[in-house]
């Protein structure tokens, strides 16, 4: 990324934003690099470093003067938080406690009565639960503006790629390693640092969105009206403006083959289809874009063939590289056990629909609930492998209100980013192509269950949501420094705040 300052005279960064940012980086390699913080030790002290940016974030940032997504993000939070402490909470006479309790006080004598089988467990979730908005929120905080926000882009670019790079190396050279520990599950595929290959595909899957933005802005860096033509056929152009362009398609590139070599069928279908959705939309806003205005409008159809042949190439892309992946998926076809697995979540959740069994109880309650025909091929199942599932069966049917805010919040950001952002309309554009990947992931795996890989998904939240607000647009303060990025919006162009 290219970032041209504007006037060297202006007062940099605040010392607490300098600091929360720091601080804000070291939290995300904390608990991504060891096994996606799984771990109490990698865990806790992320939360920590986290929790520091994110209040030096509301102390050093500029005030929004408009629609804030922090203070949506953090009513949010609070109102799940204090739903958990309900569910958590255990007192004599608690005429919404789970059944269990009667036949454990007539066994035992009182021993609580609560909504959760396991309010130690319940409580314990609830950092894990939390722990990603409070990324989101210091994200948008502590990278105000277009400059800051790319900034962050660029170094989830950054740990992104390295994730892939190492996942490469690992699957050739070091096959007993997670870079801290030792490879035991999934030695045949690439994992990186995590355990699961599915947890490291679908990260590999937003990695790579998170690259593409990079790439098209380094491309559209060049300039001209025909960039990619430029490229490869200007001898003025200098080995500097290629050679930035040549390192995020590196990576970009790099990420796809370390997603191939998981062998994970959910991330690669999830991660082909959230590319096929948005690449109508990129390849519009790419034309469109290049267009000399003083040439006709393309006509649809070529438009349309454009498009159609970019959807092929990505389709034989991941034909040809995610031979693995879709092999396992014709020789196994559906995972039968896990199927069942999803039944009898549902009916549990039926018996409990009101206020689920508690939060970050499914390995205490599930047994219960689990017929003999699902059988034991993974012996105990921790988690439902179903977000959804998994948040009815916890938290009961007050998830459904929880969970259309968080995706209301998100869409409508998105939204506002595509119908007002004219100049860098493919950031969301990205953005919506990974709220897909990951949704539909998650419909049959816990990957954002996982603390490292939801607190990356949560900081591409929030480096993509300030742009799709346009929080260049917001007053000029000391508290990030006054860069324009090459080839992006600038915060005094006005042209960028249309409607296309």
């Amino acid at each position: 990324m290219t970032i041209v300052p504007q006037n060297s005279a202006r007062t940099g960064p605040g010392w607490a934003i300098l600091l929360g940012r720091a601080l804000f980086h070291s939290g995300l390699l904390i608990i991504v690099l060891p096994k996606g913080g799984v771990h109490a030790f990698a865990f806790y002290p992320a939360c920590i470093l986290i929790g520091l940016a994110a209040i030096l974030g509301r102390v050093g940032g500029t005030a929004p003067s408009g629609r804030s997504p922090q203070t949506a993000a953090l009513i949010l939070a609070a109102s799940f938080a204090a739903y958990l402490a309900f569910q958590a909470a255990s007192f004599p006479g608690n005429p919404f406690a789970n059944e269990i309790w009667a036949k454990a006080n007539a066994l035992l004598g009182y021993a609580g009565e609560s909504i959760s089988v396991q309010p130690s467990a319940t409580y314990e979730g609830m950092f894990t639960a939390l722990l990603p908005i409070l990324i989101y929120v210091a994200a948008v905080d502590l990278f105000q503006r277009d400059d800051g926000a790319f900034r962050l882009i660029r170094f989830l670019g950054i740990l992104g790629g390295g994730f892939a790079l190492f996942g490469v190396i690992q699957i050739v050279w070091l096959r007993d390693s997670l870079l801290f520990f030792e490879k035991i599950h999934y030695r045949d595929s690439l994992t990186s640092v995590f355990v699961n290959r599915n947890t490291a595909g679908t990260l590999l899957g937003v990695a790579s969105f998170v690259l593409l933005i990079l790439t098209v802005c380094e491309v559209r860096n060049i300039g001209g009206h025909s960039p990619l033509v430029r490229l490869f056929s200007d001898p003025s152009l200098q080995h500097e403006d290629k050679l930035r362009v040549a390192v995020p398609v590196f990576f970009f590139l790099l990420t796809l083959l370390a997603l191939f070599l998981t062998k994970s069928r959910g991330a690669l279908l999830a991660t082909l289809l959230a590319y096929l959705v948005i690449a109508p939309a990129l390849v519009r806003d790419w034309m469109s874009r290049r267009r000399d205005p003083r040439q006709p409008a393309m006509s649809a159809r070529r438009r349309i063939g454009i498009t159609g042949a970019v959807v092929v190439a990505i389709g034989l892309i991941a034909i040809v590289f995610g031979s693995q992946a879709f092999t396992r998926l014709e020789q196994q076809g559906a995972d039968i056990a896990r199927l069942c697995v999803y039944g009898a979540t549902w009916r549990a959740f039926l018996d409990n629909w009101l206020f689920g069994v508690g939060f970050g109880t499914f390995e205490n309650a599930f047994p219960r609930y689990r017929p003999i025909e699902c059988g034991i091929p993974y012996g105990i199942f921790v988690r439902a492998h179903n977000f959804y599932l998994e948040g009815l069966f916890g938290l009961g049917i007050v998830f459904v209100p929880f969970l259309i805010a968080a995706y209301w919040h998100i869409a409508r950001n998105i939204r506002t980013g595509l119908k007002t952002r004219r100049s860098l309309r493919y950031v969301p554009i990205a953005a919506a192509g990974m709220v897909i990947l990951v949704t539909l992931h998650s419909l049959v795996d816990f990957s954002l269950q996982i603390p490292g890989m939801a607190a990356y998904f949560a900081a591409t939240l929030g480096a993509t949501t300030t742009i799709c607000l346009g929080r260049s647009a917001m007053p000029r303060s000391s508290s990030d420094k006054p860069l324009r990025l090459r080839g992006a919006a600038s915060p005094q162009n006005a042209r960028d705040r249309e409607t296309a």
